[in-house]
């Protein structure tokens, strides 16, 4: 018929001359038969998927705010994000560290550590669970609604003082 479906093309990367890195690209048609490039394979070897260029050894893209990625350099890394916010998983193979990152803000949020240490705002647990921030504490809840209806324990650190109390709403 002469209806392009799908195209699967070898390109090169870049302009400059005798620089002979290329990329491999994946394309679809749409019901007008207008063939646009979905998945991209570079030059080395980083995957693409809903964009044409990747900062991680596997991209996905969904609009301009929500992605997917994987990668291996150094630590393994499986992060999602949205138009807000950013976060990881990585595993820490020198450490045996598994951390879940918040990358918007720079901080590890909760750190798995053999054998069955678990840390929040730490990275080095030393109990079971191991709280590593004294700023607001921790609030534990009888119920999924946090706002009316609940029952909670409230503990923290302050100026040298452990403080513990119940409340009701």
């Amino acid at each position: 018929e002469g209806f392009n479906f799908g195209v699967i093309s070898g390109r090169k990367e870049n302009s400059t001359t005798a620089d002979y890195s290329g990329y491999l690209q994946f394309g679809t048609s749409n019901s007008a038969s207008d063939v646009s490039e979905h998945m991209r394979i570079s030059s080395t070897g980083l995957v693409t998927i809903g964009s044409a260029s990747s900062a991680y050894r596997f991209w996905v893209v969904d609009g301009a705010s929500q992605f997917l990625f994987l990668d291996s350099t150094g630590t393994s890394i499986f992060g999602i994000a949205n138009a807000t916010r950013q976060w990881s998983l990585r595993n820490y193979v020198t450490s045996g560290r598994l951390g879940l990152l918040d990358d918007t803000a720079g901080t590890e949020v909760m750190s798995f550590l053999n054998p069955g240490l678990v840390g929040f705002t730490t990275t080095a647990p030393t109990h079971t669970i191991t709280q590593g921030f004294a700023g607001t504490g921790y609030a534990h809840y009888n119920t999924a609604d946090q706002t009316t209806n609940y029952e909670r324990v409230l503990g923290k650190w302050a100026s040298n003082i452990y403080s513990l109390k119940t409340e009701q709403g």
